[in-house]
């Protein structure tokens, strides 16, 4: 089903480093980031955040093949930097 493909020694933070854009968020604010969109999160003092997911109909049956196939990876096979980053999961520290 799903083809192995060689272990990828670049990180994808430093891969995209001169793309990247700070956006701060505030206090009340809310932010929507889109399925898929990569992003990191940095919290420099204790914060409590709620966060979720919404998808919408036509995105279902990719979210679930893409799903599947982070379940079946073998944990062993992945990047330590990267572990949970290709979900659709808000990362929060």
């Amino acid at each position: 089903m799903f083809s192995r493909r060689p272990f990828i020694s670049i990180w994808v933070g430093d891969a995209s480093f001169d793309q990247r854009q700070r956006v701060e968020i505030k206090e009340g604010y809310t932010a929507i980031i889109p399925s898929g969109y990569i992003h990191f999160v940095y919290t420099p003092e204790d914060s409590i955040v709620v966060g979720g997911n919404f998808l919408m109909t036509q995105y279902l049956e990719q979210h679930f093949d893409q799903e599947d196939a982070a379940t079946a990876r073998d944990p062993a096979d992945s990047n330590p930097q990267s572990v949970g980053i290709w979900r659709n999961d808000l990362l929060l520290r």
